[in-house]
């Protein structure tokens, strides 16, 4: 019979390690569609904890975008997110830890387009047709304990900084309108979390590329909104917990009132940890296509004005993230049984394929 032993708690010694248990525990998040190539984040435990972006091809090819020692994050807010984005294969992605914005093209080839210590950005959006991408864009310059935040252009080949919206203790959700006339944006000011009081604006855009002043189109002190997001024909989208449940409404330009979509005792967005959170998209009839959360559990639903929402039967109780294009969606789905993964759904057929997980 050996001798008790008595540790302290918390010292007992084991031959399983943190770095054992946690380096086959890879992630997948931010799924997103471009052109027929789905690009996704996923975390690499194995190596130091980096996040690395790669290109799914319809083939089953694996491209990673990033190689070590690239890590795709940001500290925006200091819980991040939002941190890539990708248009038409031109991608444009944030690096950490020193916060730097690089370029990669669809050849492949990649260079920094901005490296100024004490800046970080997240929230990336490409407006191509003035080559530049927007983004928040958090200083640390000046104070680092209480940074300014600020919406931003930047040069997509000079890697110059345009300030478009300041003065607001909080932005997120800068997006450009289809014709590119209008730029959409979220504010909200201290001691409010964006799950309390935020508010939507629009302004017009001029052709410098330049915002004019902008229209609050809703929200106020004691409404959220969540999530908002150019339609394919000028209306913005976006979710309101007006009613105590965060539902979706249309804004259309010129129009005064904003209209339901699909009213119900139901969740079509969650509150804004992190940014880079997408609960709906469009397809390309323009329809609504959205995460719908209720006693729950979670559900894919096609909403279209005039018709009851039709649900897409997808095996998996949590979804998130969804990225809309065509007929086709990808999003992060997840079951009691089988961990998270990006699916690529057919939303004529319904049918749904696991791509990563």
């Amino acid at each position: 019979m050996t001798d008790r032993m008595t540790l302290p708690y918390g010292s007992w010694p084991s031959p399983i390690s943190l770095d054992l248990v946690v380096a086959g525990g890879r992630a997948v998040f931010e799924p997103r569609l471009d052109g027929e190539d789905v690009y996704v984040l996923e975390s690499r435990p194995d190596e130091g904890g980096r996040q690395t972006l790669l290109r799914l091809g319809t083939d089953g090819s694996v491209t990673e975008m990033t190689p070590g020692p690239a890590n795709v994050r940001d500290r925006v807010h200091e819980m991040g997110g939002g941190a890539w984005t990708v248009d038409a294969g031109l991608v444009v992605r944030s690096q950490f830890p020193d916060d730097s914005l690089w370029r990669i093209d669809p050849d492949g080839s990649t260079r920094a387009l901005v490296s100024i210590p004490g800046l970080r950005f997240a929230d990336l959006s490409i407006d191509r047709a003035r080559g530049r991408v927007l983004a928040v864009m958090e200083d640390h310059r000046t104070d680092d304990h209480d940074p300014t935040n600020s919406i931003v252009a930047v040069d997509l080949e000079e890697g110059g900084i345009t300030a478009l919206v300041t003065g607001y203790d909080f932005v997120s959700h800068p997006r450009m309108s289809p014709d590119g006339m209008r730029c959409s944006f979220l504010s909200w000011e201290r001691p409010d979390m964006p799950w309390d009081s935020t508010r939507l604006w629009v302004a017009g855009v001029g052709v410098d590329g330049s915002p004019g002043e902008p229209e609050l189109v809703a929200g106020g002190p004691t409404e959220s909104i969540a999530s908002p997001a150019w339609a394919p024909d000028g209306s913005l989208v976006f979710a309101s917990d007006r009613t105590g449940w965060w539902n979706l409404y249309r804004w259309r330009p010129g129009v005064n009132g904003h209209e339901p979509l699909a009213p119900a005792e139901a969740e079509f967005a969650g509150p804004q940890w992190v940014f880079g959170l997408r609960p709906f998209g469009f397809d390309g009839d323009g329809r609504v296509v959205a995460i719908v959360r209720s006693r729950g559990q979670d559900r894919l639903a096609i909403i279209e004005a005039g018709s009851e929402p039709r649900d897409i039967a997808i095996e998996a109780t949590d979804l998130s993230y969804v990225w809309v294009a065509g007929s086709t969606a990808v999003l992060l789905a997840a079951q009691p049984t089988r961990p998270t993964a990006v699916i690529r759904v057919d939303l004529a057929s319904g049918v749904g394929e696991r791509i990563r997980e």
